[in-house]
C-alpha cells in the first residue's frame, strides 16, 4: 500500500462510520415511541392486577383474566410488527 491507497480507505472508512452514526440517530428517535407503548402496556397490566385482587367473584377474575390475555396478544403483535418493519446495521 502507498499512502495514497491508505488514504482512500480511511476517507472510505470515514464516510461508512459517518452514515452508520447519521442511520443509528435517526432511528434512536424511534425509542421514545417504544417507551411510550411499553408504559401504557404497564399501566394495563398493573389496573389488571389491582382489579384481579380487588376482585372477590370468580366469574370478574375470569373475565380479568381474559382481559389481561388479550392485552398481552395486542402488545405481542405490536411488537412483531415493529420488529418486522425495522432495519438493523451492522
Amino acid at each position: 500500500f502507498s499512502i495514497d491507497e491508505s488514504l482512500i480507505h480511511c476517507i472510505t472508512m470515514v464516510f461508512a462510520f459517518s452514515a452508520i452514526a447519521a442511520k443509528t440517530l435517526m432511528e434512536g428517535l424511534a425509542i421514545r415511541r417504544e417507551l411510550e407503548r411499553m408504559e401504557e402496556y404497564k399501566l394495563v397490566t398493573s389496573r389488571l392486577r389491582t382489579d384481579f385482587v380487588n376482585s372477590n367473584s370468580v366469574s370478574e377474575k375470569l373475565r380479568i383474566m381474559m382481559e389481561m390475555e388479550r392485552a398481552a396478544f395486542e402488545e405481542m403483535r405490536i411488537f412483531l410488527r415493529t420488529h418486522n418493519e425495522s432495519s438493523f446495521l451492522m
